[in-house]
């Protein structure tokens, strides 16, 4: 059954630029939002935490800076 994926664009400079993505129904901006609130809410709101679990999340990806 396929999944139904809708693409929200915002004008840019260069054309337009995705800034969000709702499959089959769910908000993936608001979802990834509410991941990195938690991140810092288990971490008591320090901020160093999120940057420590985006960049293990890059590197997992193969994202290395």
């Amino acid at each position: 059954m396929p999944t139904v994926t809708r693409i929200q664009l915002s004008p840019s400079i260069n054309g337009y630029k995705v800034t969000n993505l709702f499959v089959g129904g769910i908000d993936m901006a608001s979802m990834q939002r509410s991941d990195l609130v938690s991140v810092v809410q288990r971490n008591s709101g320090q901020m160093q935490a999120l940057l420590v679990a985006l960049r293990e999340k890059n590197a997992s990806n193969g994202i290395l800076r």
